[in-house]
């Protein structure tokens, strides 16, 4: 009783998500892809200062992708390489960050990250793979009801080029049906783990919540090529914006649950050289695609 506490209190954050796309044709070829993406993310949070925590987080994936056929993404091969036409099978990515959270009062929390992460095709040359960037900006709680923010996100390319986007953020339990629906714009729960989007959901009963959202798949989809690739030195790049519906049911206080499909819109892949420029770039038609989260922490 009243002894103070020798280390800050130490908390767990963890999540692990698989999604799978069905093949789907790429437009103008007679190929055709699908892909299979796993995620985790394990987080200790630690926290200074009733006002002040800090988190470290390890996040990787790997990125499994089957193509059919002539994607139509590279120049023939090259003698002495091996590419055979398909630009890359399996893709493989690694951040660690420092994140901070700092509550002002009761109604301002200013919030920043710095990273460095890692993502290339397998054969990629790991030196060549290394990105660096932040994220920071601040919250505004109007009421336990409504909160609104804004980040800024910079992260550098791996081809020679700066990621700059502003993320809006809301949190608003609408004013009707007794607060059952929520208005959800930046971090979603719905898909796999940091994705960012909007997204509207609805809790028929305390411990479920019924999500429909678009979703923007964020900068892990830029990685380096193999290093037998035709083009040397040169970057991957596969984009999408799915549009998903689920259900995610917390199970406990500490553990939740999501599972979720949808269509994978808008999906572009497209081979860059060492500087930027595009050598070719490829739609892909609509797919559907399906997978689930597990996430525990407080």
């Amino acid at each position: 009783m009243g002894s103070p506490q020798p280390f800050p209190l130490v908390l767990g954050i963890f999540d692990l998500s698989g999604v799978y796309t069905f093949p789907a044709s790429i437009a103008g070829t007679s190929g055709n892809m699908s892909s299979t993406f796993i995620t985790g993310r394990i987080a200790p949070v630690i926290k200074v200062s009733p006002k002040l925590y800090l988190s470290v987080p390890l996040d990787g994936s790997v990125s499994f992708y089957n193509f059919g056929g002539d994607p139509g993404l590279l120049p023939p091969p090259a003698q002495g390489t091996t590419s055979k036409g398909v630009p890359w099978d399996q893709v493989r990515t690694f951040a660690v960050g420092l994140q901070g959270r700092y509550r002002i009062d009761e109604h301002w929390v200013l919030l920043g990250e710095a990273n460095v992460a890692s993502a290339g095709a397998r054969g990629s040359a790991f030196d060549d793979t290394i990105s660096v960037g932040g994220t920071f900006g601040a919250r505004y709680q109007f009421s336990p009801e409504l909160n609104v923010g804004l980040l800024l996100t910079v992260q550098t390319r791996l081809a020679r080029s700066l990621f700059i986007l502003p993320i809006p953020a809301l949190e608003w339990v609408l004013p009707f049906d007794q607060g059952r629906w929520r208005l959800v714009a930046g971090g979603l729960r719905i898909g796999p783990g940091r994705t960012a989007g909007l997204g509207l959901a609805y809790s028929p009963v305390p411990d479920v919540s019924l999500h429909m959202g678009l979703v923007l798949v964020g900068l892990g989809r830029e990685f380096r090529l193999p290093s037998d690739s035709p083009i040397p030195n040169g970057v991957g790049r596969d984009s999408a914006l799915p549009v998903l519906g689920g259900v995610d049911w917390r199970l406990t206080r500490l553990l939740h649950i999501s599972l979720w499909g949808g269509v994978s819109v808008q999906r572009v892949i497209a081979v860059l050289d060492s500087e930027g420029n595009t050598v070719r770039e490829r739609d892909v038609n609509p797919s559907v695609l399906f997978g689930g989260t597990i996430s525990l922490g407080l």
